[in-house]
């Protein structure tokens, strides 16, 4: 393999390069900037960016390629390709030029002209940040209507023109095959949008573990999601060519790509939307093969049944049947699948090498069945020997599970007394958080699914307690279409409680198949917590300075606190939007030995607002090692609560993936350090300890949040 560190267009100030090729100034092999400057980049060390159009400079570095394929390299993989900055500045005005010629029609003549004797594998930005504009110089991007300057900032360093997120799919493609430059993105290397992002961007798949601390399970059935990905639907993409520029829908915010007949459509919204009988969920996509063999996506609704989330649903089919792979779910659920087999037969494949026969229900639309949970956990599960210390249980396998559908010489189908027809009754509480505000509305809707083929009549009934009111609604349905949704309102007035609500649902003229009997809202709920005296005694804390449930008519005392931004409507806790941020501040702020936080709290929006961390608890200013004294902070690259304090020598940092944190839900952690030993305690469970240097002293304050959008409901902050 052929890996030269700094890719094929990046070279040192005062490097070999210019003294190989006989030129006195180096400069003059960089690419022109159009204000007639030589691009520089700064990666490591200063440099710039040789020009495509340099004859000399791309003849070096033809004659480094062809001394390492001398001596039997047949991979070409380079680092950060990308940094060739022409994405940001479109012209190229080399005097090696015949012409102010294309930038990216010089590149990709390069691009072949390796690609032609060895394949090229290339690194480029990170899922959401495509394409890597030159990370070294600025993070900026353009938006659709590339006028619009989004998610970043100049820095001084060279001059934006434009950036067109598809000049890569658009002419590199088919010389090269990309892969993300870092694992993290904004949303986490596993989120949805990470991967609908790359299928339409055409980037490969590449992910990574954290070998210090076992991933979570949602973290391992995602690596196993994206291994499927990568066997399925990515041979349809590898190596193609983008037929058009990417289709941008402006009402939709619908993206669209054809790679040879094969076509990727990506919602990278927050609003699903619908595409004929399937919704594709919230940053999901769809794709279908150019030969119609594998096709799928990212659903909240697939042939018209509707999830309680988003599931990857994924086809292949086969010269027997079918294989169905639905792989980053924690649980079975139903599922109503299209097949044109008369006598199906399922049979689930399990990542142990075992196989079982599934039941389902024939219908006018499909079979309905309950696709089975593969759990990641398993007995035979290697566990490895880490060169740092500890292991790694691997929950993984060469065996990606799935459900098989064969054509059977005899029905396999159950004999029901049931109708079918699926029947899922919802309501919506309108600007209702347990912090934030009372509901001021509550709708509700019924979805029946209609899988009979014929009409059918019934009556729905929703009875109950609600927010100190009480249900009694009656709603007809009458429907011989597949999908109907009937709509109610519970109404409130005066009187109303925060006291959540518990409603029953029950339903006459039919028998569904399957039907949800019970609509909860349940409000925030503290967890089970120590009083600070307990507390104290139980992580070896010599005095708690803050003990505060946020109400503002009994603030901490002897701290001066402050919200910058933040609100406090009810009482209750404290909303904080990206941005937003509370300080302690004090002469009791003082940690010499022991550093003690509690907080209860929940994230309304995951999406990071920091490239690298979201600051739960940090200091209001820093003086140890790299500003950060002591901070408390969750990483959802790669799902981690880390607690970092800082002795006089290193940076100490413990950190746990045993719980990944969702949107809605509250959560009670502990992060301390008592002298010794760091702690991390999650709702109520020790997730991780380490035994720490000392604490390097601190008494500047404390700040909560600032780049994170929360709610806070519960704080202590203690130690010595």
């Amino acid at each position: 393999m052929f890996l030269p560190r700094q890719s094929i267009y990046y070279y040192t100030e005062g490097s070999d390069f210019a003294k190989d090729i006989g030129v006195e100034d180096e400069t003059s092999l960089a690419m022109v900037r159009i204000d007639g400057k030589p691009q520089q980049g700064i990666w490591i060390e200063p440099g710039y960016l040789a020009s495509p159009s340099s004859k000399k400079a791309q003849e070096q570095y033809h004659k480094y390629f062809d001394k390492w394929t001398g001596m039997g390299a047949n991979t070409f993989f380079t680092n950060v390709i990308g940094a060739i900055t022409s994405y940001t500045h479109r012209y190229d005005f080399h005097p090696d030029a015949e012409s102010p010629d294309d930038m990216y029609d010089a590149i990709a003549k390069q691009f072949k002209w390796y690609s032609d004797r060895n394949p090229v594998f290339t690194e480029v930005g990170s899922a959401i940040r495509v394409p890597y504009t030159a990370g070294f110089m600025y993070n900026a991007r353009w938006g659709l209507d590339n006028k619009t300057l989004m998610d970043g900032y100049m820095n001084g360093r060279g001059n934006i023109v434009r950036t067109r997120e598809d000049i890569f799919p658009l002419f590199f493609s088919k010389y090269i095959q990309q892969y993300p430059h870092n694992l993290s993105t904004s949303e986490g290397q596993t989120s949805n949008k990470s991967l609908s992002y790359s299928l339409l961007y055409n980037i490969h798949l590449k992910n990574g573990i954290e070998s210090e601390s076992n991933p979570s399970d949602s973290k391992w059935r995602a690596f196993r999601n994206v291994a499927m990905m990568a066997d399925v639907v990515q041979p349809y993409l590898y190596g193609k060519e983008l037929m058009s520029e990417i289709e941008y829908d402006e009402s939709t915010g619908i993206e669209r790509a054809n790679y040879e007949g094969s076509i990727v459509t990506a919602n990278l919204t927050e609003t699903p939307y619908r595409n004929k009988n399937d919704v594709i969920a919230k940053y999901g996509f769809d794709f279908k093969s150019a030969d119609g063999k594998v096709y799928g996506g990212i659903y909240d609704e697939y042939n018209g049944h509707a999830f309680d989330d988003a599931k990857t649903i994924m086809t292949r089919k086969t010269d027997t049947g079918a294989e169905i792979y639905a792989l980053t779910t924690a649980e079975a659920f139903e599922i109503c699948v299209p097949t044109d087999i008369d006598n199906p037969k399922l049979t689930a494949h399990y990542p142990d090498g075992t196989n079982k026969e599934l039941s389902y229900r024939k219908t006018a639309n499909g079979i309905v069945f309950t696709y089975p949970y593969f759990d990641v956990n398993n007995e035979n599960n290697p566990v490895v020997e880490l060169a740092i210390g500890g292991t790694l249980e691997v929950k993984s396998s060469k065996i990606i599970p799935y459900v098989e559908i064969s054509a059977s010489d005899e029905s396999q189908g159950v004999v029901s007394d049931t109708d079918a027809v699926m029947v899922q009754t919802k309501i919506d509480l309108e600007n209702y958080s347990s912090l934030e505000s009372l509901p001021e509305k509550i709708n509700g809707t019924v979805r029946v699914e209609n899988y009979s083929g014929g009409e059918i009549s019934a009556e729905i009934s929703v009875s109950g307690n609600y927010f100190g009111k009480t249900a009694d609604v009656k709603i007809p349905i009458k429907q011989s279409e597949i999908l109907g949704n009937y709509d109610f309102e519970l109404p409130l007035g005066d009187g109303i409680l925060d006291s959540g609500a518990e409603l029953k649902v029950s339903i006459t003229g039919i028998k569904p198949m399957k039907m949800n009997d019970t609509l909860t809202v349940t409000r925030m709920q503290y967890p089970e917590m120590m009083t600070a005296e307990e507390a104290k005694t139980e992580y070896n804390i010599d005095n708690m300075v803050v003990d505060w449930n946020m109400d503002p008519n009994n603030l901490p005392e002897g701290v001066k606190f402050t919200s910058h931004g933040a609100e406090n409507p009810y009482g209750t806790g404290y909303v904080l939007k990206n941005g937003d941020y509370l300080t302690f501040e004090g002469d009791n702020l003082i940690f010499k030995d022991k550093v003690y936080f509690e907080i209860v709290y929940k994230y309304n929006d995951l999406r990071q607002h920091d490239p690298a961390e979201q600051k739960i608890i940090s200091p209001i200013s820093g003086k140890g090692f790299i500003d950060r004294q002591i901070e408390f902070r969750y990483m959802p690259a790669n799902d981690q609560i880390r607690l970092l304090i800082t002795s006089d020598e290193s940076l100490n940092d413990l950190s746990s993936t045993d719980v990944c944190p969702v949107e809605d839900e509250w959560y009670h952690i502990i992060a301390c350090y008592d002298g010794a030993t760091q702690r991390l305690i999650i709702n109520g469970k020790e997730v991780s300890s380490k035994y720490s240097k000392s604490l390097h002293p601190y008494e500047n304050g404390f700040k909560v949040g600032g780049n994170m959008d929360a709610e806070i409901a519960y704080i202590r902050i203690g130690g010595k």
